[in-house]
């Protein structure tokens, strides 16, 4: 016998290799209060995350799908940071990256934002990080920048501003029952 080794043994150097690989988050609650405010409230225990998750949340998104829209689509996860659901597509130039973005936008995985290169991917389709929490970061930066100059439009450079470090969102409390998020 090759292995005598019983498997639940072998399941638990799986279980303890993979939490090295992972980080244990505090679990909090999320909602969207009646001033339309984003509130996290932090709860006393933690969850664990590997940093590389990616939700596929609608089991459907590869349905009817051409093989240059799968492709797209694998290219997008790979490219995709945690709790920012913003993609540039950068390949305009390539007939079957173009022809994946049409397919892609008619299942709602991608809609565009303002004429420009730049897609917020569905978190009800694919995101990482938690559903809130996606788009309450995105929102929370946007909101900033605008109110800091009427004229600012997304680019390049905020999409790297959103990638925070091992992609973890900062909460930040400013007041008693307002918790804001800080992704600078």
């Amino acid at each position: 016998m090759a292995n005598s080794q019983p498997i639940h043994y072998e399941l638990a150097d799986m279980i303890i290799e993979m939490m090295s690989k992972g980080s244990h988050r505090r679990v909090s609650h999320d909602k969207v209060n009646t001033s339309g405010h984003y509130e996290s409230f932090q709860m006393d225990s933690a969850t664990f995350m590997l940093d590389q998750e990616i939700a596929i949340v609608d089991l459907t998104i590869y349905d009817d799908l051409k093989l240059n829209g799968i492709k797209l689509l694998i290219k997008i996860q790979k490219e995709l940071q945690v709790n920012n659901p913003i993609w540039e597509f950068k390949e305009k130039h390539l007939s079957e990256s173009r022809s994946g973005l049409v397919q892609l936008r008619e299942k709602d995985i991608l809609r565009q934002i303002n004429s420009t290169d730049f897609y917020i991917v569905n978190p009800e389709k694919i995101r990482r990080g938690k559903p809130l929490a996606v788009l309450a970061s995105i929102y929370t930066y946007c909101k900033n920048q605008y109110e800091k100059d009427k004229r600012w439009r997304l680019g390049s450079a905020d999409i790297k501003r959103l990638v925070t470090p091992r992609g973890e969102v900062k909460f930040i409390k400013k007041a008693d029952d307002d918790i804001t998020i800080d992704i600078n």
